[in-house]
């Protein structure tokens, strides 16, 4: 703002402004004004009280006559630029800030004004080419580095945007908005951890910003802490309750805690909010495909294509539509048209994966061996598989193996069963097998079944396993502790696994038999085996050259097991290191086991589902073979969900064999297991 002349009026009049006696310091400035109407001075002055005071016409006013007695003069023109900013009037706000930069190339407060109109106007390559210059002469002014990384943010490149947010927090360390910024370009870099310390700091010092709760929410999604992101989520909505956004993350928050129709209803309000938002819609029909309510996903699609065409998650949503129609090579025009683009990091993976796929149907097979490759690639790179050591679970499994291969074991595991103690506490029946060998096709026909509850991958035994620690004090204690166990220790891991079965699963039990789906419990027979030895166990088992192909081309949500699926021969070992130690516990371990076959499965179902109902000890009934088609509409977490409400088929049966070269390097591997 250009300093005043040094007119005693005038300085009586700033005075009593600068004091915040408004009222007065108009008075005096009218009273300036009405003796001299051009008097620049009280001119701009007036204006800018009228702005303060919300009067922002009249504010426009008093500036408007001030620019056109001194058009050059740049805190005039950015005065000026601001009022029309907050009057919504974006293109003349544009020409007071440029008229402010010409006078005074240095005027930060000018180019952060108009970078950020360019900005919020799509344009951010513009906003960056008014920083840049602005900055070469004030590198010390944290606004513009700000606002230089927002509109690097919006151009794609989060790593400069993240260099410029660091740089205006060392300039203002307390520069909260800067600091939510650097939070955001955290969240895309995928560098979780910080964000979430970063963020959890800011909602310390503001704990009612929808925002910065909605960023939180966001970054706790991302680790897989669903739960945890839930309630910051509500809090949001406390506050907003029409926030388009966080609406939506609540219904993806929903879509990962497995309550799909409470994710449905978020999506569909998020469409009311935000009708003409072709990305909310996809995302509803991505749910319904999910359901495998596919008319319905159809139709909500159709919507999404009328907004926007061109959207990924819009085109995605179409190809995959189009390949569950049958109309593969449709699918296959639609999903190149993604990959020929440089879409967002994160989808590029879920762009990858559904390429695989399609391919695939088509007879493609290079193609969709590479496109797998691309996707693995892609999820490796993502925080939550980079944080998870893939020799952990190589270890684990080798660590079981020694010491079930001791043979002085043997002869004290016939002792175990007579430990088992009487505590009133049914025994649940186990169905294991390497993932993608067909034990989500069977639980999902089991389930079916009147007299049964079949559980989706639940971690029972796994908090057995971990609970021996809590038992003994010792992080080693699994499995090393199995032989040392008393009867009170048994009680508490038996208890322990119903406990979290209460907490986990939804359906009560009620008199049913509980079937415990979980593929990878084969590694921890000896510990179900310890702790119920009169289980009955259902042991799935496929040609394991498709079972490696088929986990390899698997988009799963990625832990330590399924983090090896994500290289081509850790999937391979990891099946050899896992088929391995199933042997030796069918070696030394007296479980009742069924084993079934896959191929054995699909081609005479009702023949193999009759042994396996006879070996669980419950009578044949027919709903059995239609548990796959009665699974259509209900959520599946496994990567199965598409072909278990499918009629059963053999199309799966010896898929390896169009993929033999990619095969070869690793088939003495696998040779023992064939």
């Amino acid at each position: 703002m250009q300093q005043p002349a040094p007119d005693p009026r005038l300085r009586e009049a700033l005075g009593l402004h600068q004091a915040g006696r408004l009222g007065e310091a108009e008075t005096a400035y009218r009273k300036i004004l009405d003796a001299a109407p051009d008097q620049l001075d009280a001119l701009q002055l007036l204006g800018v009280l009228f702005g303060q005071t919300g009067r922002l016409e009249q504010a426009h006013d008093m500036l408007s006559r001030a620019v056109a007695i001194r058009p050059g003069d740049a805190g005039i023109n950015y005065n000026l630029g601001e009022c029309c900013r907050q009057l919504g009037r974006t293109e003349a706000a544009k020409d007071a800030f440029r008229a402010a930069l010409t006078a005074a190339p240095d005027y930060a407060d000018a180019a952060v004004g108009l970078a950020g109109l360019h900005s919020e106007g799509g344009q951010a390559a513009e906003a960056i080419e008014i920083c840049q210059p602005v900055l070469a002469r004030v590198p010390n002014d944290p606004r513009l580095h700000n606002q230089l990384g927002s509109a690097l943010l919006d151009t794609g490149d989060t790593a400069g945007a993240r260099e410029q947010f660091e740089k205006a927090i060392r300039l203002a360390p307390d520069f909260v908005t800067a600091r939510r910024n650097l939070a955001a370009a955290l969240l895309r870099l995928d560098e979780l951890p910080a964000a979430l310390e970063l963020l959890g700091a800011l909602i310390k010092e503001d704990q009612d910003s929808v925002d910065l709760l909605y960023l939180a929410a966001l970054a706790l999604d991302q680790t897989g802490r669903y739960a945890d992101a839930l309630p910051l989520l509500e809090r949001a909505l406390q506050f907003e309750p029409d926030n388009v956004d966080a609406i939506s993350a609540m219904a993806r928050t929903h879509r990962y805690l497995e309550n799909p129709e409470k994710a449905l209803g978020f999506y569909q309000r998020a469409t009311e909010l935000a009708p003409d938002n072709a990305r909310q819609w996809a995302r509803w029909a991505e749910m319904l495909t999910r359901l495998s309510r596919l008319d319905e996903a159809s139709e909500i699609h159709a919507r999404a294509l009328s907004l926007d065409p061109d959207d990924a998650l819009v085109v995605l949503v179409g190809a995959h539509l189009a390949r569950r129609a049958g109309d593969n090579e449709d699918a296959y025009a639609q999903i190149s048209t993604l990959a020929e683009r440089d879409v967002e990091p994160h989808f590029n993976a879920s762009v990858c994966y559904e390429l695989g796929v399609i391919c695939e149907s088509i007879g493609r097979y290079d193609e969709a061996f590479r496109a797998y490759t691309d996707a693995n690639a892609g999820r490796a790179n993502k925080w939550q598989a980079s944080s998870l050591n893939p020799e952990i679970f190589p270890k684990f499994i080798n660590d079981l193996s020694e010491y079930f291969a001791d043979d002085a074991l043997v002869s004290r595991i016939a002792a175990w069963s007579k430990a088992a103690p009487d505590d009133n506490l049914p025994t649940p029946y186990f169905l294991v097998g390497f993932p993608r060998s067909g034990t989500t096709l069977v639980e999902r026909l089991l389930d079916a079944h009147p007299d049964i509850v079949a559980t989706d991958e639940l971690n029972m035994v796994d908090a057995m396993a971990k609970f021996l620690g809590e038992l003994t004090g010792r992080a080693d204690a699994y499995p090393a502790a199995l032989d040392r166990l008393d009867e009170a220790a048994l009680r508490q891991l038996r208890q322990r696994y119903w406990d979290y079965l209460r907490d986990h699963h939804p359906d009560p039990i009620e008199g049913r038999h509980l079937i415990d789906k979980q593929p990878f419990n084969l590694n921890h027979l000896g510990l179900i085996y310890r702790t119920f030895p009169d289980a009955r166990v259902l042991v799935a088992l496929r040609d394991p050259r498709d079972v490696c192909i088929s986990c390899f081309a698997s988009d799963f949500a990625p832990n330590w097991p399924t983090v090896q699926f994500l290289d081509f021969e850790r999937t391979v070992r990891c099946y050899a290191g896992m088929m391995a130690l199933w042997q030796r516990y069918r070696e030394i371990l007296p479980l009742q086991t069924h084993v079934y076959r896959y191929e054995d499965l699909v081609a005479s179902p009702r023949e193999v589902l009759g042994r396996i109902v006879e070996f669980l000890g419950v009578p044949w009934h027919d709903d059995l073979l239609e548990g796959g088609r009665d699974s259509a509409g209900s959520f599946i977490s496994t990567p199965s969900y598409e072909t278990v409400v499918q009629p059963i088929n053999t199309r799966a049966v010896a898929l390896w064999q169009n993929y033999t070269e990619k095969l070869a390097p690793v088939l003495p591997i696998l040779q023992p297991f064939i």
